[in-house]
């Protein structure tokens, strides 16, 4: 299995270096006119294009090559795992005519029963063996999945739409050729992704995967409001095999699913008027775990199964050339992903001027304000006014003087006479 990690051309090839075709894997695909791998790059694809890509869509390609070196190690491990993620342009003369890409790990690989006796190998096991009748998978001898199996297959495919979704990259095609899933370890793997885009993509027509809120009439471009609607097409489907009307084939989950909060979120993906009233992956995937294994939806962030570190941790995207990514994801609930940064050291600011505190707090946050204390006026001189005691003061001094004066005139008298 090749990845990303791995690409042998960093961003850009020429034509001539992967010019010489080793075993044709596909014609006639879609927007490809061939892809076949390229001899001397054993376990790698080179997709050419039915035409040249213009010099917007070339650099939307090249942003999103250059995106899984802006991932945390935990998503980037998440890319390698489960997408033919583009690892290089191809071009000619200047002009983007393919894309690189890793090939379809073998586990995603079976051989298909023709009429006949015949046997088509090596033939990519796609979600739409999933999506069917039993006694098909029966034939083939692939193994029918369980209910949980299904689950677990829906889960991978959440977890990867969320991924996604937080870097803003528009898949837009999730139909039932571009999915792939594994039998044996239920695990999943998407193919095209050179056509997703940051923000959001040229519209793409998807039989019997049509949004009704972005109609093929109005081929109006599409965003990740669209990938929610159709990823609760995708929940219906892998859990009830039914492959009909969205809304009708809502009506045949299982009553756990249906009454459940995954089966609200779903009805709501489906009926609601705006479309950004859509719940998310995340949110799918959580109440999805919730409705299966008992978790509570809105406890901590779930991890897929198979891998508990699938979906953590966010990083800023950055287009070719280091200019920011373009358009606007759908606003996301508030959920912690990883281990939170540590706090700041405080910050040293002057002291701020003492603020009135109001009189009810004023006991508790300082002293009380106290007025100094009145000294004692001085005490009356006057007879009249004063204690009781200083007025017995003043009554015996003037006894005293009328005694010095009676003795005196006394004296004076006995001298004269």
């Amino acid at each position: 299995m090749r990845t990303w990690s791995e690409r042998p051309f960093v961003e850009v090839v020429d034509i001539r270096e992967v010019a010489a075709q080793g075993r044709v894997l596909g014609v006639n695909g879609g927007e490809s006119k061939i892809v076949y791998e390229p001899a001397g790059y054993p376990g790698w694809a080179v997709k050419l294009y039915k035409s040249s890509l213009t010099a917007d869509d070339a650099h939307g390609l090249a942003a999103i090559i250059q995106l899984p070196g802006n991932l945390a190690a935990a998503d980037l491990d998440h890319v390698n795992r489960q997408t033919a993620w583009p690892v290089a342009r191809v071009t000619e003369f200047d002009h983007t005519v393919g894309v690189m890409m890793a090939k379809a790990p073998d586990d995603f690989l079976v051989d298909l029963k023709l009429r006949g006796d015949r046997v088509d190998r090596s033939k990519l096991l796609i979600i739409d063996w999933l999506i069917g009748k039993a006694e098909k998978l029966v034939y083939q001898n692939i193994p029918v999945p369980s209910l949980g199996d299904r689950c677990q297959i829906l889960q991978e495919l959440l977890a990867l739409g969320d991924l996604l979704e937080r870097h803003n990259v528009v898949y837009g095609d999730w139909s039932y050729q571009n999915s792939l899933w594994g039998a044996g370890d239920k695990q999943i793997f998407l193919l095209d992704m050179d056509s997703c885009r940051l923000g959001q993509r040229q519209w793409i027509e998807s039989m019997g995967w049509e949004d009704p809120l972005f109609p093929s009439s109005t081929r109006m471009p599409v965003n990740c409001y669209s990938d929610r609607y159709k990823l609760a097409v995708l929940a219906i489907r892998c859990i009830t095999a039914d492959r009909g009307d969205p809304r009708q084939a809502f009506e045949s989950l299982p009553p756990r699913f249906k009454g459940s909060d995954f089966g609200s979120l779903v009805k709501k993906s489906l009926t609601a008027a705006s479309a950004a009233d859509r719940p998310t992956a995340d949110q799918l995937l959580r109440a999805l775990i919730g409705t299966w294994y008992g978790i509570p939806s809105q406890g901590g962030p779930q991890r897929s199964t198979s891998q508990p570190g699938n979906v953590t941790g966010y990083r800023p995207v950055r287009r070719a050339g280091g200019r920011p990514a373009t358009g606007s994801p759908p606003p996301r609930p508030t959920v912690p992903r990883a281990t939170p940064a540590p706090r700041p050291p405080p910050r040293r600011t002057a002291p701020r001027p003492a603020s009135p505190v109001p009189p009810a707090a004023a006991w508790f946050t300082q002293p009380a304000a106290t007025s100094p204390r009145p000294r004692p006026a001085a005490a009356s001189r006057s007879v009249s006014g004063g204690s009781p005691a200083s007025g017995m003061s003043g009554g015996c001094l003037i006894g005293l003087i009328v005694l010095a004066v009676v003795i005196g005139i006394i004296g004076l008298m006995y001298l004269l006479f």
